[in-house]
């Protein structure tokens, strides 16, 4: 939550701010169903109003949560199910409306957050600087640069509400919305997806007497995020190339990532302080990026948009029951090792391996891991420690979960 940005504008309406009395904060206003462009079946739509900012207990400002209900199409027997799609800036709708009929979740859509005013001045602005710092002799200058200009855009445009984005801030917004459907002494359901993961970490470690059960797919060891990423991608390429895959690199502007990053981050550094990261990175990367765009965009953001709440504290953490981590053997952006490093933190808790490749596990159909995560949900079961479970299409075909998995197992979805 509180990733939303202007391009979600056409899908559903924005977060809108306003000043309400607190009596009528905490209730759901259910509006029917929404059509979102890939839905697959009926999704209801509602909106909750929250605290704009848990920081100020004086404050009568609230932000309006959008959110998404996919029903159970059978009589419902187990508790709801919240979904977190990831990004930091990934349309939540856009994801239940396209795996609806594999989960019944509830999903929310928030703060908008764009660093220029129309798409030229976006447009025009990633075409100012070099897109990775290894291009030239003198890319990582031109990056700087243009990373000033950046940095002084968004606060430009975001700094009335730019410290209100933060992970903390999504993981009470999670809360609000859970006491607003189950009561304050519910139990979380959550299935976390990419940067979700760390929203739910976040919320483990903060809230550890509040969560049910937790899924989490795809782990971002969050403080090295771009370490990380670059790792996973040389180990993609290393084993992928046999399949003769012809990769385009291609590039687009996320503001709203780069706010939530920077501004949970609250780091400034000097342009010295950042090159000997980029060098490492630079090295040990095949094919991937050095990162120096979005070091440098962070390293000179405004502490202004500093996050007003952020977890500094670490993840030995106990829930009431123990956490299922999910990963791909062959993620580009979250790789395996992340997800063995956090499983090893939360006490009690089993990682379960998919021998597969792309972004999270739902990237690519596996009938085993879905009955492991539905064992999960309904009863809390986990895996064996040490399972390994394959996909169910081979790579590049056009194969969805309808076409491979048992219709008796569809129709207990």
């Amino acid at each position: 939550m509180r990733q939303s940005s202007s391009f979600t504008a056409g899908l559903l309406s924005l977060a809108s701010l306003a000043s309400l009395t607190q009596a009528e904060l905490g209730k759901i206003q259910w509006k029917g169903l929404c059509d979102p462009t890939n839905a697959t079946g009926p999704m209801i739509c509602g909106t909750l109003d929250v605290p704009l900012d848990y920081t100020d207990s004086t404050s009568n400002k609230t932000l309006t949560l959008d959110i998404g209900k996919w029903p159970a199409t059978k009589k419902a027997t187990a508790e709801p199910v919240f979904v977190n799609f990831g990004g930091p800036g990934v349309n939540s709708f856009e994801g239940l409306g396209s795996y609806g009929k594999e989960f019944q979740t509830g999903v929310g859509n928030t703060i908008p957050f764009s660093c220029y005013s129309n798409d030229s001045s976006r447009e025009l602005a990633s075409l100012q600087a070099p897109k990775d710092g290894t291009a030239s002799n003198t890319a990582r200058g031109e990056i700087w640069a243009q990373s000033t200009n950046y940095a002084q855009a968004c606060y430009a445009q975001n700094g009335e509400n730019g410290s209100l984005i933060g992970t903390t801030f999504a993981a009470r917004d999670t809360l609000q919305v859970l006491d607003a459907l189950r009561g304050k002494d519910a139990k979380l359901n959550y299935w976390g997806i990419s940067y979700g993961t760390t929203v739910g970490a976040v919320m483990a470690a903060m809230f550890p007497e509040r969560m049910g059960y937790l899924a989490l797919d795809e782990l971002i060891y969050y403080v090295q995020t771009h370490n990380a990423t670059v790792l996973g991608s040389s180990e993609v390429y290393s084993t992928i190339k046999s399949y003769g895959l012809s990769a385009s690199l291609t590039s687009s502007s996320n503001e709203v990532e780069s706010g939530i990053r920077c501004s949970d981050k609250a780091a400034s550094a000097s342009m010295a302080d950042v090159l000997p990261y980029s060098n490492v990175r630079a090295a040990l990367s095949r094919i991937a990026s050095d990162g120096a765009n979005t070091d440098m965009r962070c390293a000179q953001w405004n502490k202004k948009m500093y996050a007003k709440e952020r977890y500094t504290g670490d993840f030995d953490v106990k829930t009431p029951r123990p956490v299922l981590v999910l990963s791909n053997r062959y993620d580009p952006s979250t790789p395996l090792a992340a997800a063995k490093n956090l499983t090893a933190t939360f006490e009690g808790s089993v990682l379960l391996e998919q021998n597969g490749y792309g972004h999270t596990t739902l990237s690519v159909p596996s009938l085993c891991t879905a009955k492991v995560v539905r064992a999960y949900f309904s009863n809390g079961t986990l895996p064996a420690e040490g399972t390994i479970c394959e996909i169910d299409v081979p790579l590049f075909t056009n194969l969805t979960y309808a076409d491979v998995w048992p219709k008796s197992f569809q129709a207990g979805l």
